[in-house]
Formats: C-alpha cells, sequence, structure tokens
C-alpha cells in the first residue's frame, strides 16, 4: 500500500465505509513505519527564516517543494492557497503554515490543522509525481503535519487536536505528549515507532519512556518555578529565569493573568548560552501579537508566530555556523516589551 492509499476504516453494518473518524487505529498503527518509510519526507537543518532560493536549491529536481511549519521568507507575498492552509510562492514552493506575519494566523492554529484542510480538499501528496515535504524541527506539529499531507496519517480530529494542545496549551495529551517529549531528537524514526505504538495500543520502547519521563519532570520543575514566586512582573509581562530549558507553553496554566510570559533558560544545544522564549498568556487582550512588538529591531535572531517565539534557532544556527550572535538577555527582552504593550 503506497503512502497517498485509503487507510483501513471500521465499516458500518451493511459494508459500506462508516465516517472518516472511525478508523481501526490499531490497523493505522501497524502500517504506519512502512508507510513513512516511503514518503517523501524530508528533515533540513533548524534555521530562522529560510528562503525560496535555499529550498530550490537543496531540492533542485523536486515538481513542487512543500514547506511544512516553518515560515518560508517572504511567504505572505504569495498568493493565498484555495484551502487556506498557507501560501503558494511562486510556481514550486507550497508553505503550510501558521507562522507568517499575518493577522489570520493570529489564532489558535497549527499546521496540522492546516494539513488536514489540504489533504481534505485536494487529497494526500503522492511520492511518485515528484512533490516533496521539507519539515525543520520534529515537533509534534511538523510530525504529524508531514505525515497527514504524505497520507501516511489520516487527517483525522484526533492529531488536529494534539497540534493544537501542543502548540498552544501546554496541557497533558498522550498523543501530543510521545512527540513533544522526543522532539529535541530529531530522530524520525524514533518519533514514528513512538506514534506505531500508540496507535497500536502496545509499550514504548525504553527510549520514549525515558524522554517521557523528563516531559514529566519539567511539568514538575515549571510548577516548583511558578510556586516559588519572586518573578519581576511589569505592566502584565513577567520574567522567568530557569537555570534548564523548559517549554514555554509548560508555563501557561501557572500564571493565568499575565499578557506576556519572558523565559530564559540555557539553550539545549548550547548549554553556555541563554536563550529567551516569549508566550502570550491567556490574560492577553485580543489582537495583541508578538509580531507587532518590533522584537527583531533588537533582537534578529528572534522568530515565531504571533503568540510564541524565541531567538532559539537564530543564536543555535548562527553559533553552529562558527558566528559568534550577540545574545539579548532575557531581562533585555523584559524591559524593552514591558514598556511596548504598557
Amino acid at each position: 500500500m503506497s503512502p497517498g492509499s485509503t487507510l483501513t476504516r471500521k465499516t458500518s453494518g451493511d459494508g459500506g465505509p462508516s465516517a472518516p473518524h472511525h478508523y481501526e487505529w490499531d490497523c493505522v498503527g501497524r502500517e504506519l513505519e512502512d508507510r513513512f518509510a516511503r514518503a517523501p519526507i524530508h528533515l533540513i537543518p533548524a534555521t530562522n527564516t529560510p528562503t525560496v532560493a535555499d529550498l530550490e536549491s537543496r531540492f533542485p529536481h523536486a515538481r513542487r517543494i512543500f514547506a511544512v511549519d516553518f515560515y518560508v521568507s517572504g511567504a505572505e507575498k504569495g498568493e493565498l492557497l484555495s484551502c487556506h492552509s498557507g501560501y503558494q510562492i511562486g510556481k514550486r514552493i507550497v508553505n503550510i503554515d501558521h507562522h507568517a506575519p499575518d493577522a489570520k494566523w493570529e489564532r489558535h492554529v497549527s499546521s496540522g490543522v492546516l494539513a488536514c484542510q489540504w489533504v481534505r480538499q485536494r487529497g494526500a501528496l503522492k511520492p511518485e509525481i515528484g512533490d516533496v515535504v521539507v519539515i525543520n524541527h520534529t515537533d509534534c506539529d511538523s510530525v504529524l503535519s508531514a505525515m497527514i499531507l504524505t497520507g501516511v496519517v489520516p487527517p483525522h480530529e484526533r492529531f488536529e487536536r494534539a497540534v493544537v494542545d501542543a502548540d498552544h496549551k501546554g496541557a497533558p495529551n498522550e498523543l501530543a505528549d510521545i512527540l513533544q517529549a522526543c522532539s529535541t531528537t530529531r530522530d524520525l524514526p524514533l518519533l514514528v515507532g513512538a506514534l506505531s505504538a500508540f496507535l497500536k495500543g502496545e509499550p514504548y520502547s525504553q527510549q520514549v519512556r525515558e524522554h517521557l519521563e523528563v516531559l514529566h519532570d519539567k511539568r514538575i520543575t515549571v510548577g516548583e518555578i511558578a510556586r516559588r514566586g519572586g518573578h519581576l512582573e511589569r505592566n502584565g509581562v513577567v520574567l522567568i529565569e530557569c537555570d534548564r530549558y523548559l517549554d514555554s507553553d509548560l508555563f501557561l496554566s501557572h500564571f493565568p493573568n499575565a499578557r506576556l510570559l519572558v523565559i530564559g533558560c540555557p539553550s539545549e544545544k548550547i548549554p553556555s548560552m541563554t536563550i529567551t522564549r516569549l508566550r502570550l498568556g491567556a490574560g492577553v487582550e485580543s489582537g495583541l501579537s508578538l509580531h507587532r512588538l518590533g522584537i527583531t529591531e533588537f533582537d534578529p535572531c528572534f522568530g515565531g508566530r504571533f503568540n510564541a517565539g524565541s531567538n532559539k534557532r537564530g543564536l543555535e544556527a548562527a553559533a553552529e555556523s562558527g558566528k559568534t550572535p550577540s545574545v539579548v538577555l532575557p531581562v533585555d527582552y523584559f524591559e524593552r516589551l514591558s514598556s511596548r504593550i504598557s
């Protein structure tokens, strides 16, 4: 069975196909690793703002290049797709993504939801016609978006819930958690195997269990940091400084009245480097967007979407290329942003 072929569904009493949400999930799980192996999914290095030229030079023979869950520079100047899943940029680039600085993405949407919209309207991509799907990181949203577009998994509401929970809520969700927990490994076979085990209802590998334990420990640590208090706060902007890398979404439920969380922590890749993560809080008024705070004016390494972002990828990419990036510290972010949203 090819990646673009029909996935196994339960049948209704008369033998005909029932609603799409009645998939035989254990069958989907059993087929998943084989389908993924044939899917045209490519993982490229994470950089701050890849360009059309970058992608076309990397995939010169591809018919179309689907850049998924990362912003392609200038994407919002392209043509909005009819399925409202992103932008067509020139003849070969399709950007299925929610990070562009455009008001239409200033809502709780994720690339996995946009991928489902594409597939429901246009069908899954077929590898034999030369299209490729490109991701540059391996969190829940990126991995599921790529698999949905290529027909490895179906465009189902359970995947839509998982990507939105992972991107915007930070609350426990087992499907989202297994992928988020393993995301920093950038190990696609590990992530695919974990998802396969989840769908089949089988035990996770020892490696996946260890990553899940780390995520559980991070949630405990975040709770302890929140209870400890003593955080700088001004105009609803809260500065939280940590001595280990922690995901910003884990803090949301602990600071329900914050307008903006500024979180400083060491880089996982380069522990001597301090990175800053930003997250609009649940208490923020409608209409506030990180895109409109002029953050790249004082930190060109910053990137992200309207309600979350960091200078992590920009700083790490610069350091890995041999450059010495100028690091804007979390307290500097706090001072600047607490005055800009007063």
